[in-house]
């Protein structure tokens, strides 16, 4: 899994660009997380050219819609997304905060709920999210149950003060989706 934000400067940009090529070349599987941060940035022109190249080598891209749209310059991050999908990415998890998620792939696209909860604070729901989808897909679930759980791992992440030790356990996860449900699109 890369961060978008090892993309943001040099030494570490090139040795990010590097592995995706060495990843390319022997069919290794690449995850992405956008994870913009505009402050680590020297200016909008770089970030849109970097993000771009690397991800057209990428096979699953994860952002939200303001990283999508930074990706472009522009404030069309979902189209963006689906002009992505046409090339090497075969998944793309388009978040969109508390309206859910998207997910794209070159068969389907399929929008996602959240689970309701009450949140404390944001912190880490990005990197809840993924530590979720990513150990589901591992665990040999499908692309939809994985976001399912990703979402829950967020949703768990964003009721506690705490980020990284706020992560669930297997337990504490299998125990919040038997007790708690997504929400459908639109309720």
């Amino acid at each position: 899994m890369i961060s978008g934000t090892a993309l943001s400067a040099e030494p570490s940009r090139a040795a990010v660009m590097q592995a995706i090529e060495i990843s390319n070349n022997k069919k290794i599987p690449i995850i992405i997380d956008i994870d913009y941060r505009p402050y680590n940035w020297e200016s909008d022109q770089i970030k849109s050219e970097v993000y771009k190249k690397a991800l057209v080598k990428i096979d699953i891209i994860i952002g939200n819609d303001l990283e999508f749209n930074i990706a472009d310059n522009a404030d069309k991050g979902l189209e963006l997304a689906n002009q992505l999908i046409k090339n090497k990415p075969s998944i793309i998890i388009y978040k969109k905060g508390e309206l859910g998620s998207e997910l794209i792939t070159k068969e389907y696209n399929k929008n996602f709920g959240i689970f309701p909860v009450v949140p404390l604070k944001p912190t880490g729901a990005g990197d809840a999210f993924n530590g979720g989808f990513i150990s589901s897909l591992l665990h040999g679930d499908t692309i939809d149950d994985a976001v399912i759980k990703g979402s829950a791992c967020a949703a768990i992440v964003v009721t506690k003060v705490a980020c990284s030790s706020a992560m669930p356990s297997e337990d504490e996860l299998k125990d919040f989706m038997k007790n708690n449900k997504i929400n459908e699109i639109g309720k």
